[in-house]
């Protein structure tokens, strides 16, 4: 386990290089409150540097919720960090709140000259769904609104800025309502929420989305969990469901259209062993994934980092971590 602590538990990670420093910042929340499932409810982003991604040195806490009232007051979870053309750093995070007891989910941000001291940019939130696209409270088919683990990059046209997120759709199964959430930007501080760049009935949550480009292609992974597999998509599969990191594939760039085209996860498997897979700046150029290990043989939650695992794309065009031949 490459990064873990004593006192916490560790999932969701997401990387930034400076120089020859990669930053990463990551949820984690008290062992002490002791039952690993409630720690969504007492997490906020923690910090850690290093050359080799390999020795990490904890930086300590960097975004937590608020003081209440407000709408990042319970929790602080997964987001991104991009650098504006200013050469300040833009950390984009999701948020909820005591009063809505964590049913409603929101993204706000916060800006750094260093990585390391971060200033929340306002007391409100930056982007939250608009219900003509997306599942909200007002919809009494749901109990939750989602809108979190954002994903910035550059229009590739120079014409501003993307963020992807996970959202729900508008469909009846619950299980089909996986979407993948889109927004647009000029400036990175005004947000116009897009619908979905990708929806289909495959799973319940497609979870912290990330674009990557290999050789001149498109993916966009994205997290599941076999038990929120729907079963029209089950039904048309070969192999048992998997949980991990699985994506999407595009040849016309960032903004897709985005298809499923292997059954198989970029990483993943029956047991539950990783979750949250992301694309590494690694220091020698190659091809990595750092994801939180979930599972272990028993079936209780771990809560730390993996060590980078290679991977790349497999002869047949599949993205697959630890293969051993890539193209």
């Amino acid at each position: 386990m490459a990064f873990s602590l004593e006192d916490m538990w560790v999932w969701d990670a997401w990387y930034i290089r400076d120089g020859s420093t990669i930053h990463m910042f990551f949820l984690h929340a008290p062992k002490s409150i002791g039952n690993a499932d409630h720690r969504h409810f007492y997490a906020s982003i923690g910090h850690a540097v290093s050359e080799d991604m390999i020795n990490w040195a904890y930086q300590g806490p960097v975004i937590k919720p608020s003081v209440e009232p407000a709408w990042d007051d319970l929790a602080t979870w997964t987001g991104c960090v991009v650098k504006r053309t200013d050469g300040q750093w833009m950390m984009f995070y999701t948020g909820t709140s005591r009063a809505e007891r964590g049913h409603i989910q929101r993204i706000g941000s916060a800006l750094s000259s260093d990585l390391y001291a971060w200033k929340k940019m306002s007391g409100q939130p930056t982007v939250t769904v608009n219900k003509n696209y997306y599942a909200t409270l007002d919809d009494p088919r749901f109990t939750d609104e989602a809108c979190r683990d954002p994903h910035v990059f550059r229009d590739p046209d120079g014409n501003g800025w993307h963020m992807y997120f996970t959202a729900s759709g508008l469909r009846d199964n619950l299980l089909e309502n996986g979407v993948i959430g889109h927004a647009t930007s000029q400036d990175l501080e005004t947000w116009e929420v897009q619908a979905p760049i990708f929806e289909g009935d495959l799973y319940g949550e497609l979870e912290v989305p990330e674009v990557i480009e290999i050789n001149g292609c498109w993916y966009l992974l994205f997290s599941t969990s076999a038990r929120m597999i729907s079963e029209a998509y089950r039904s048309r599969r070969t192999t048992a469901p998997e949980t991990g990191t699985h994506y999407l594939s595009s040849t016309n760039g960032p903004l897709g259209p985005w298809e499923l085209t292997q059954e198989r996860f970029v990483l993943g498997d029956t047991q539950e062993r990783y979750y949250v897979a992301r694309k590494t700046p690694d220091p020698n150029g190659q091809l990595s994934l750092i994801a939180f290990n979930n599972l272990d043989a028993d079936g209780n939650f771990m809560g730390g980092l993996s060590d980078p695992i290679p991977f790349g794309v497999l002869p047949d065009g599949a993205l697959r971590a630890t293969a051993t031949e890539f193209t």
